[in-house]
């Protein structure tokens, strides 16, 4: 290892030295630099504390740069063992990558059952002949790609390490170094250049892609990314691309096997991802967990998708897992089921339960969905900077009181009521009698202009501003009425249960919140009607876990939930002020 890069890798900051000490990472270190006995435990803990180690040196905004996030070698096996990645398959002639491998955790593993593979075949590892073979096979057939240098150098010396020890004897630190590159995976060209060593590519593309939103990424590198791929629209994220990438680099029957978040299964940004996979294969499997607690440093619920290039199966297995903790080193497996491939729409890949579906489906069917019954539904206003345009009540006292309005937050809606929210939103609108809004001339509210010329540089830094050109003192999302004096109902945009309230024209929803404006249906009714269990166990059933168990209760997930109609008397001609 390079001089640098040790030293990069002890630079750990003193939580990492109070945690784990200088003294067990130097250990750590020197098990991995000398072949021991072939010990499945040795070889684990010294990819697991060299990847950490490394992961612990970078600032937390370098690893969401590029969206790095350690993987626990329990999910690794989950992942190999649903991929069919086992000694009783011929790996010795597969070929398999990992497009952003760190510090090596699929790859380590993959040799090592590579290894187990040779032996149930009747190869010894330890003779000249044996080992000959076995580190040809493991140059042939496996293969690594980052855009982290320092993580490749960690993965190809963390893989001589369990190749070593697999041999009982020391193999050169460099016999990975073409197959182990420095390349961003979705735009490099040597990353074709590895598919083309095989006729047809590769048999397996495995790992845990970069999870990074469109926001963390520069305009020019968007552009890039826009022109090369199909998944590359509206809201981006890495992963999507990976997965697009992916599949061009495999053979006929090859598969890929991913940890992502859930979203791609529903989310209406990965629409074309989900066509694009549905045209070129199958889906085998879905793995799914109902926490984020899958990663100890991430805060994305994850699933497991396996998926076969050019395979046809009509039926899909879902697994349900539960949480799995990073201290017991195990996936708890609560349930199978198989799912029709027919279910698999473009518009949403629904593997639930299938009983359960059956449920939710009929109560969908004798009833008229939500979306029959409202004007609108959308979420509240983001303004971009709400350090800056939410106040307390009485702060911010010299912005004109026309231009303040009382805001409500998820956090503040309840079932049937809204908490007191003591905050203001400042709106720089004017609503005519007549209807819609007007962004004022700031020269014309000169309490406004006085607040907010302390922040003018950092509102101009805005997405909204420097992209859409819009005023340097306006808020992020459009305004085109008086939303406050609306009659709307209001729910969080995420929570652990249904927590529907009436607003009578008080607040101003801020984007923590959905509201709806219902047309002929007595709102205060349709309000208590989607606070019910049956609801909720749809919306529990159909919308996305994210972190802490709790539900995501956006327009998609809303639109079709049923309305039961009430008798006569309880539905009430209602018009909107």
């Amino acid at each position: 290892m390079h001089e640098h890069s040790l030293a990069r890798l002890l630079n750990v900051d003193a939580t990492m030295r109070d945690k784990t000490g200088m003294s067990a990472l130097a250990s750590a270190l020197d098990d991995e630099l000398s072949p021991r006995s072939d010990c499945a435990t040795s070889e684990r803990s010294t990819t697991e504390t060299l990847g950490l180690a490394y992961l612990a040196t970078l600032e937390p905004n370098q690893r969401q740069a590029v969206g790095q996030v350690y993987t626990p070698q329990h999910i690794v096996d989950f992942v190999l063992d649903l991929a069919k990645y086992t000694p009783s398959a011929p790996i010795e002639r597969m070929p398999l990558l990992d497009p952003s491998c760190g510090a090596g955790a699929f790859l380590s593993n993959a040799i090592s059952r590579l290894a187990d593979r040779l032996r149930k075949i009747g190869m010894d590892l330890s003779s000249p002949l044996g080992r000959s073979y076995f580190i040809g096979f493991v140059q042939s057939v496996i293969y690594g790609v980052d855009i982290d240098p320092e993580a490749c150098r960690l993965a190809m010396r963390s893989l001589q390490s369990t190749v070593s020890r697999l041999v009982h004897t020391t193999v050169p630190s460099n016999f990975l170094a073409q197959n182990i590159i420095v390349a961003d995976f979705l735009l490099d060209p040597r990353v074709d250049c590895l598919a083309g060593a095989y006729e047809g590519g590769f048999a397996h593309i495995v790992g845990n892609p970069p999870y990074v939103q469109a926001t963390r990424l520069t305009s020019e590198y968007k552009d890039l990314l826009r022109a090369r791929y199909e998944t590359a629209r509206g809201r981006i994220d890495l992963y999507t691309m990976f997965m697009e990438k992916s599949l061009s680099l495999l053979r006929h029957k090859g598969r890929m096997s991913f940890i992502t978040p859930d979203k791609f299964l529903s989310s209406h940004s990965s629409r074309t991802l989900r066509s694009h996979l549905q045209q070129r294969g199958t889906l085998v499997s879905v793995a799914t967990f109902q926490s984020h607690k899958v990663f100890q440093d991430a805060a994305t619920v994850p699933c497991v998708t396996v998926f076969e290039l050019g395979g046809s199966c009509p039926h899909i297995e879902v697994i349900r897992c539960t949480e799995t903790s990073t201290t017991k080193g195990s996936v708890n497996i609560t349930g199978r089921s198989r799912v029709p491939r027919s279910r698999l729409s473009q518009h949403v890949w629904q593997v639930s339960s299938p009983s359960l579906l059956r449920i939710a489906t009929r109560l969908q069917s004798e009833h008229v969905p939500l979306k029959s019954c409202v004007n609108q539904i959308s979420a509240g206003y983001a303004t971009g900077r709400d350090s800056i345009f939410l106040v307390p009540k009485g702060a911010a006292a010299e912005v004109e009181d026309v231009l303040r309005h009382p805001a409500v937050r998820g956090r503040d809606v309840f079932p049937g009521r809204i908490a007191p929210t003591g905050v203001d939103i400042i709106l720089p609108y004017v609503f005519p009698k007549a209807g819609g809004a007007h962004l004022v001339d700031i020269n014309e509210f000169p309490g406004l202009r006085e607040y907010l010329k302390n922040f003018k540089s950092e509102l101009n830094k805005r997405h909204c501003v420097r992209v859409w050109k819009k005023a340097w003192y306006d808020v992020h999302d459009p305004v085109t009425c008086d939303l406050t004096r609306r009659p709307k109902i209001l729910v969080p945009d995420v929570a652990c249960n249904n927590r529907f309230a009436f607003d009578p024209g008080r607040y101003c929803p801020l984007h923590s919140s959905y509201y709806i404006i219902p047309t002929q249906v007595e709102p205060r009714y349709l309000a208590a009607v989607l606070n019910t269990s049956p609801i909720e166990f749809i919306v529990r059933l159909l919308a996305p876990v994210v972190k802490d168990g709790y539900s995501r209760y956006r327009k998609q997930f809303l639109m079709d939930l049923p309305v039961p109609t009430a008798k006569p008397k309880s539905l009430l001609p209602w018009r909107i002020r």
